[in-house]
């Protein structure tokens, strides 16, 4: 503290600048507030600055959310135009795996069948095998009959 000789109050050698009062305009009277750190205004513009930095941020999240959807939207209409088009063209059919022909079991069941003269049509349709097949099979059987004919009567 420094007390002049002639001061009746004696006054602090530091004092906090909150505690001070701004210097005023001659005949203004001195306010509540002018001994505040930070005056109301300073904080009002604080919290504006605030309060536009968080709706430009909500801003740009919508932004974003939007440019987005649209995006997708395109995307699944692209889809639906490539997808149009393939429903559009012919139908492509895959020639199914040739099946397995007669083997030696379907050939004996076939001979037996012949045999006991049944049918070609009831033949073919009880082994599973194409009537071409059997019809092949019978004229493969007599010509190898034919030729077993052929040799015993030369050899005799």
């Amino acid at each position: 503290m420094i007390c002049g000789a002639g001061s009746l109050a004696c006054k602090p050698a530091f004092q906090p600048a909150f505690l001070m009062i701004a210097d005023k305009p001659a005949g203004r009277p001195a306010r509540s507030q002018d001994w505040l750190p930070h005056p109301p205004r300073t904080k009002m513009i604080h919290s504006l600055i605030q309060y536009a930095l968080l709706v430009f941020g909500l801003m740009g999240s919508l932004a974003l959310f939007l440019s987005m959807k649209r995006e997708i939207r395109i995307h699944a209409y692209k889809t639906a135009i490539r997808m149009a088009e393939i429903a559009a063209q012919q139908p492509v059919f895959v020639a199914a795996l040739p099946r397995s022909g007669m083997n030696a079991s379907k050939r004996v069941q076939a001979m037996r069948m012949l045999r006991r003269n049944e049918d070609i049509s009831h033949i073919s349709a009880a082994l599973g095998v194409p009537r071409k097949e059997v019809e092949l099979l019978i004229r493969v059987q007599q010509v190898v009959a034919a030729t077993a004919l052929k040799v015993t009567a030369a050899a005799d």
